[in-house]
């Protein structure tokens, strides 16, 4: 039998109607991608942030040319369009992998399992952080011809599903990732395509918070460690964000999101803001 290259795409949509509703880059699951290239050169992976673009990716496809796997983001404000779009992916290729991943899941296990019943298009959920878990879930996959029964929640941290007997499954180990190991989706070169004027840039340079609060998704103890990322990272990173948008001119947003839980909190945040401020000298960027 002749290799088939893996093709995975990952998709982190946002309404378009009438305006750009979430209009940062999908930097997470550039994340996601980067790591997963690194590990697991040999797959063919393709990003999408806007609906139109998915769509027309999809019609142009043929059966023989489906992706492996298409893996959605979940957040409260992009549920409903992720789950329309894999609603229609498994109508039209019944043997596509759907993924899920992001916050928007109940801590809970019974509420766990009640989405997941309540959305059977859902193959698997990656619980927390997703580097990791989506990597060694796609090498199982790989492995096993794309064979969803070969998947097992003892073997896979990060883990929900129903498996194909109609029971849930959730991982024992629910890990965090050392954020040393991770590859930028930026100096990667992942995120060229959404240098459009219209996204803006966000980036992360830490991971946790030591807070407790009951209204926010850090507050649970899995949390409490901050782990960060290695300084020469972020410096390269903040560069080359504001080289590619210093490119776009007049077109260009000026904006930069830090999605850090407390940054300004700690010292190392005062050497990533003197990074910006070396940008900003060469490039007007942040």
């Amino acid at each position: 039998m002749d290799y088939v290259r893996p093709r995975i795409f990952l998709c982190d949509l946002t309404y378009t109607q009438q305006t750009v509703a979430s209009d940062v880059m999908p930097a997470a699951v550039g994340g996601i991608a980067a790591y997963l290239l690194q590990e697991i050169p040999a797959v063919d992976v393709k990003l999408f942030k806007y609906p139109e673009a998915l769509i027309n990716s999809l019609e142009s496809l043929k059966p023989e040319n489906a992706p492996h796997l298409v893996g959605f983001s979940n957040y409260v404000w992009n549920c409903n369009l992720s789950l329309g779009f894999a609603r229609a992916i498994k109508e039209r290729f019944p043997s596509v992998v759907i993924v899920f991943g992001g916050p928007n899941l109940a801590y809970d296990s019974a509420e766990q399992e009640q989405f997941l019943r309540h959305n059977p298009v859902i193959d698997f959920h990656v619980v927390k952080e997703g580097e990791t878990a989506f990597c060694n879930l796609v090498r199982t996959l790989i492995a096993n011809r794309w064979d969803p029964a070969s998947v097992s929640e003892k073997e896979i941290n990060n883990l929900v599903f129903i498996d194909n007997g109609g029971r849930f499954r959730s991982s024992p180990r629910i890990d965090r990732v050392p954020l040393e190991i991770l590859p930028s989706a930026y100096t990667s070169g992942l995120m060229d395509e959404f240098f459009d004027g219209k996204l803006y840039p966000i980036i992360q340079t830490n991971r946790g918070c030591p807070f407790e609060c009951t209204f926010c998704t850090e507050g649970m103890g899995y949390w409490t460690k901050v782990q960060r990322k290695k300084r020469d990272r972020i410096n390269a990173e903040i560069l080359y964000i504001a080289e590619k948008m210093d490119s776009l001119g007049d077109l260009a947003r000026r904006d930069l999101h830090i999605a850090d839980s407390n940054f300004g909190m700690y010292p190392d945040d005062l050497e990533t803001a003197k990074a910006l401020a070396a940008a900003r000298k060469k490039y007007s960027y942040p």
